[in-house]
């Protein structure tokens, strides 16, 4: 978030990040080189730790998305199930994209 990048995560200190990486910043993930899972999103509109400018952003650059979706509510909302309006809609998908099945 603070640097505009899509990277691993930062550790918060290049001597962890050296060790984990090898190199003092996280690096980047190439998001458009995810092309082999099908990916939704459910994306919650009053969500502060994945927000919806993010969520949008991130909509445009995979080029295996199959389903978006923005809802009402936060990301505890996903978190504790306090709406399952969704899920009847992620069974859907599971069963449709899954390779044993088809």
């Amino acid at each position: 978030m603070q640097t505009g990048k899509f990277r691993y995560f930062d550790f918060g200190g290049s001597r962890k990040n050296l060790e984990e990486y090898g190199q003092d910043t996280p690096p980047e993930i190439n998001i458009s080189d995810i092309t082999d899972v099908p990916v939704a999103m459910f994306v919650g509109r009053q969500d502060d730790l994945a927000n919806l400018k993010d969520n949008r952003w991130l909509k445009e650059q995979l080029p295996s998305l199959i389903y978006y979706q923005e809802m009402d509510g936060s990301h505890a909302s996903f978190v504790t199930g306090s709406d399952m309006d969704f899920f009847k809609r992620v069974c859907e998908l599971a069963h449709f994209y899954n390779p044993i099945t088809n």
